[in-house]
């Protein structure tokens, strides 16, 4: 990282404040702005994929009391489809 007020890397003899800098933070903003919209779009993708899985007729089969593999349904004594299908595996 360069201090702002020693000589400019492109050789002008000007400080780099006045002459560089602001070029610079513009290209460091850009290159954030742009990574943060890598990442939406990575975050959408990742979120519409679940939504689909969520929707895929294997994961929602329904069971014999209602519920779903895609809800938690609480039981009569307390426990979760999870809690039954874990004990039985």
């Amino acid at each position: 990282m360069q201090s702002r007020n020693s000589p400019c890397h492109c050789g002008s003899g000007r400080k780099y404040k006045l002459c560089c800098l602001p070029a610079d933070e513009r290209l460091l903003i850009a290159a954030q702005v742009s990574e943060e919209a890598e990442l939406d779009r990575w975050l959408q993708a990742d979120f519409a994929l679940g939504q689909k899985l969520l929707q895929d007729y294997e994961w929602n089969r329904q069971f014999p009391n209602g519920a779903t593999l895609g809800e938690i349904h609480e039981l009569p004594d307390g426990s979760t489809l999870v809690d039954v299908v874990a004990k039985k595996a």
